[in-house]
Formats: C-alpha cells, sequence, structure tokens
C-alpha cells in the first residue's frame, strides 16, 4: 500500500468511523485558576513572533497532516485559509 493511500484511507476513517479514543487524556485532572488582571489592557498585548524569517500573529503553528491525496485538496485548503485570516502562517 502506498502512503497516498494510506493518507487516504486516514481521511476516509477519520469522517466515517468513531476515532474518539475512550482512553482520557487527563484534562479532566488540570483546574485552571482564574487570575484576572484588569490592569492589562487587552489592546496592550502583543503575540507576534518571527521564526525563521517568517512573522506570525501568534506563537503557533499548524503543520499538515493530510498528505498528498487528491481527497485532502479540500482540506487542506480550508486549513490554508484559517491559517492565512489569522496571520498564522
Amino acid at each position: 500500500m502506498s502512503i497516498e493511500d494510506r493518507k487516504k484511507d486516514h481521511l476516509l476513517f477519520s469522517i466515517r468511523d468513531d476515532v474518539e479514543s475512550d482512553i482520557p487524556a487527563m484534562f479532566q485532572d488540570v483546574h485552571l485558576i482564574h487570575d484576572a488582571v484588569p490592569e492589562v489592557n487587552l489592546e496592550d498585548i502583543e503575540l507576534t513572533t518571527v521564526f525563521l524569517g517568517h512573522e506570525f500573529s501568534a506563537p503557533l503553528i499548524v503543520a499538515g497532516m493530510t498528505g498528498g491525496h487528491s481527497l485532502a485538496e479540500k482540506i487542506n485548503a480550508a486549513i490554508a485559509e484559517a491559517v492565512e485570516e489569522l496571520g498564522l502562517g
């Protein structure tokens, strides 16, 4: 089986099958403590960063995982559009 066929299978499985794990990710044990900082103006917070010569609106990188199969074209296009709108790529 080629890598492209295997990537196609991954896409089809995730679309038609219940792929959510029954094994907890332990997030139920994480409790975030609310600690508001009203003295900080949201507009004063700057998340822009530069990585490998590219400027990003936030320190977040979206990596492609759908592979090169033609079924992934719409998915990749939607991901690319969202990344572009958010200034993440």
